[in-house]
């Protein structure tokens, strides 16, 4: 009986995993080459730490605090933590591009992605996002420049509507010491 039960919940294990494995609508990735990992994901992985900027009054804010977790595969930004605007961007690798989800206080998530990272440059473009109206606000692409290992800016984009706009938000951050 013990033998039975056994083999029954290994054969079920095995129908599941291969189920899971040919599930309709799965998109197999190969994997990023180790150049292009150095290239597109070494860079955003050296930033884990907290991240310093001047904000309006002239003072020293924390600018986001950045972690890899999740056994490497992402790395989680939170921007301005602990204030109203708190967000968060979720990075990770998606075959040879990174891509990026930005968790908006708005209450959407636009994802975006990235097909080069030369010079520690990144700049994500809109892929996609569900919005509650045709006309809601949304963030519709970023610059990550990289300038060293201890100073970085962010320049986002919105989209309302059909209306693009110049940069809205440009972080200047430096790596608090």
């Amino acid at each position: 009986m013990k033998r039975t039960c056994q083999r029954t919940c290994i054969s079920l294990a095995a129908l599941f995993a291969a189920g899971c494995a040919s599930a309709s609508g799965a998109r197999v990735t190969p994997a990023a080459s180790a150049v292009r990992m150095k290239e597109m994901w070494e860079p955003l992985v050296a930033l884990a730490g907290e991240w310093e900027m001047t904000g309006q009054d002239g003072k020293k804010m924390t600018a986001c605090v950045i972690e890899v977790t999740s056994g490497g595969s992402i790395v989680r930004e939170r921007l301005f933590p602990g204030t109203p605007n708190e967000m968060t961007n979720v990075y990770c690798m998606d075959g040879s591009d990174v891509v990026l989800t930005h968790y908006c206080h708005a209450g959407n998530q636009p994802h975006m992605r990235a097909t080069s990272g030369a010079g520690g440059k990144f700049d994500f473009a809109f892929e996609s996002v569900t919005l509650p109206a045709a006309d809601a606000f949304y963030m519709g692409s970023m610059t990550l420049v990289i300038s060293d290992k201890d100073h970085m800016e962010q320049a986002w984009n919105s989209v309302q509507g059909e209306k693009k706009t110049e940069p809205m938000v440009v972080l200047k951050a430096e790596r608090k010491k």
